[in-house]
């Protein structure tokens, strides 16, 4: 019976010890709201928060009671809310009003009152002056990112520059002789090789060096034949009968031409006359410095006329034939600088420029071959290397670029987030251009000198879409509570909606004069830089004035802020540098292509204007009549594609 009563007492002791415990170090987990409130009125005590859940604030350290992450200190100035000019005010207990309640970790999960959400977790609340903050600020789709969470993604960021593009085309190339330095040893006249100067293949040759002697019988005769025409005319020079005289000049006139075409040169001929003494054989002599490439002949061999003796190569400038895809030939234009290496020679570059493209494409391989010129002063380069050419393009010039890890590639769109003050991105929708080494050529969406994320996008790419969501939901609450059906469709196909973000509801239609303007001024320089021109400076005076009448007009498809983006666009149309011009025009086109779809699509219809899409620079552009390229103008002036409806630019 002792030993009964010893147990009892022995379990009532540990129970009353772990009650203790548990009333000393475990506290039910505080709901948003409540430590909210608590870390208000804390005034200047140290607050923790979480990195993930900044809505959860708390006077001591401890692990987050929503994801379990270890609370970190809230830096003064973080906590309460952020009115639309980037002001933290934090506002006393009891002067908020709840707006709605959220569940942290689903924020589609929208109540009107307070409990639970469907994780079990308790609601969050949303404040009416964080609301109204939000619809207030100039950019309602921005989200805020706390400090800490920002250090602890690993955000970096880069600015937007205005530069231009290039790109690296890498391909394999071949050293030959240059063509046009090549020249082959033969004769006009038959007869035996008495001497060869030229012992072997190979060897090098000085300009006027004796390649050969060659005994020619009927080299002989004519000479024989020239001194006796020379004599005769002395002879004839004493004749009192003009008649005579002439005939004996022809004469000799006719010899010394024959001796000429069998390549004996004025010198020789003039030696000739000079000493009276013929010549046994003909000296052929080097015409520049070079290399003997092939030798046909051998001493004591009858030469016929016309037969190849030796081969010449002056080495001293080479060609290298390189490959070119198909897809890479807008870029590659003559008077491209190349850098070439080899591996017979590590860490030598050579540098050259591209000269000619070959106009037949192998049908096979569907690449084109290039020739590129390299001076070879010491012989280093030797015909018949294989080699690795590096060209390096200019895609565009002076074009607003954006780096290639900041832009997401949806598949529908491509967006980038723009970091804005008080740690706040917002995301932006592109238009893109070509592509170029470390970025894109943006046509719209960013401008000169406004800062992306670079890195961890993707993160805030989700946050953006929450918000989205949210904003989408409460949109359809709003919609209930002013007594409208809510479109049964719209719930089910959300996603949908995205593109739907601030359009314009039936808007007034703008100036038809303004429009009218606009697009005939725009035809003009669209016209322009097709034909290979720069722009006329008072057509695209006329589409600046014009544009600027179109966005005082309310409802017009032009925005003041639109045209401040392309000022430097429209400036850089009238360049001399045609591929500024081109650069600008990419720009432009969106707009006039935003105008032709909008309210001024009447008058784009009546002017008769269609929309093409240059599938090389992925960039669209308007005009009338039969398609004319102005991105790359009469080398592919028939390169595109109509633009199908409304749904704009291929991506």
């Amino acid at each position: 019976m002792k030993r009964i009563f010893g147990i009892i007492a022995i379990a009532l002791l540990f129970t009353g010890l772990g009650v203790w415990v548990g009333t000393r170090f475990v506290t039910p987990a505080p709901t948003a709201t409540t430590q909210h409130e608590h870390g208000e009125e804390t005034g200047g005590e140290q607050l923790y928060t979480c990195g993930m859940h900044p809505n959860v604030i708390q006077d001591h350290p401890g692990d987050c009671p929503i994801c379990g992450m270890k609370l970190m200190p809230l830096k003064a100035g973080t906590s309460g809310t952020t009115t639309a000019g980037g002001e933290t005010k934090a506002k006393a207990k009891g002067e908020r009003k709840i707006k709605y309640w959220v569940a942290p970790m689903n924020p589609t999960y929208i109540r009107d009152k307070p409990g639970k959400s469907p994780m079990g977790m308790d609601l969050v609340p949303v404040y009416e002056d964080e609301d109204e903050a939000a619809q207030n600020d100039a950019h309602p789709n921005a989200i805020r990112i706390d400090p800490a969470v920002v250090q602890n993604m690993g955000v970096r960021t880069a600015t937007i520059e205005r530069r231009d593009l290039t790109r690296s085309l890498r391909t394999i190339g071949h050293v030959t002789e240059d063509e046009t330095r090549l020249t082959e040893i033969n004769t006009k006249v038959g007869g035996w090789i008495e001497h060869l100067f030229v012992a072997e293949t190979g060897q090098q040759v000085k300009k006027g060096d004796p390649l050969l002697t060659l005994y020619a019988p009927d080299l002989v005769t004519t000479q024989r034949e020239y001194l006796l025409a020379l004599d005769n005319l002395r002879k004839a020079k004493r004749s009192p009968f003009p008649e005579v005289v002439s005939g004996a000049k022809r004469l000799l006139a006719s010899t010394r031409e024959r001796l000429a075409l069998w390549d004996i040169n004025p010198a020789q001929i003039d030696r000739l006359a000079r000493t009276g003494k013929v010549e046994r054989t003909l000296t052929l002599y080097s015409p520049f410095d070079g290399v003997v490439l092939m030798r046909h002949v051998v001493e004591g061999a009858y030469a016929k006329p016309g037969q190849p003796l030796l081969k010449l190569a002056d080495l001293s400038t080479v060609w290298v034939l390189a490959d070119v895809y198909s897809q890479e030939l807008p870029w590659v234009q003559p008077g491209t600088h190349a850098d070439m290496t080899l591996t017979y020679h590590p860490g030598q570059v050579f540098h050259g420029r591209l000269d000619y493209i070959y106009p037949t494409l192998n049908p096979k391989t569907r690449v084109v071959q290039v020739r590129l010129i390299f001076k070879n002063p010491d012989l280093t380069l030797k015909p018949g290397m294989y080699s690795n050419v590096i060209m390096t393009p200019r895609v565009a010039a002076a074009v607003v670029v954006v780096p290639k890890e900041a832009v997401i590639h949806s598949g529908r769109r491509n967006l980038a987030f723009v970091e804005l003050d008080d740690n706040r991105f917002e995301p932006r929708t592109l238009t893109l251009g070509p592509e170029g080494d470390d970025g894109y050529q943006v046509l719209a969406g960013l401008i000169e000198g406004e800062t992306v994320v670079s890195s961890a996008q993707f993160l805030l790419d989700s946050e953006s879409q929450l918000k989205e969501a949210v904003n989408k939901l409460l949109a359809v609450r709003k919609k209930r509570a002013a007594g409208a059906p809510a479109d049964a469709g719209s719930m089910k196909n959300m996603k949908g909606m995205e593109g739907m973000k601030g359009m314009k509801m039936a808007p007034s239609p703008p100036a038809p004069a303004a429009a009218h303007d606009a697009f005939t001024a725009y035809l003009k320089i669209q016209a322009a830089l097709s034909g290979d021109h720069t722009a006329p400076t008072a057509a695209v005076e006329q589409l600046r004035g014009a544009l600027d009448r179109l966005a005082e007009q309310p409802g017009s498809g032009a925005t003041l802020a639109e045209l401040k983006r392309l000022a430097t666009d429209l400036d850089h149309l009238t360049s001399e540098d045609l591929q500024v011009a081109r650069g600008g025009f990419g720009p432009v086109s969106e707009l006039m292509l935003k105008l032709a779809r909008g309210p001024e699509k009447s008058i784009a219809s009546d002017l008769g204007l269609n929309a093409f899409h240059c599938p090389m620079s992925h960039a669209n552009w308007l005009q009338k009549g039969e398609l004319a390229n102005p991105y790359f103008g009469a080398s592919m002036l028939r390169c595109g594609e109509p633009l199908s409806g409304d749904s704009g630019s291929k991506k």
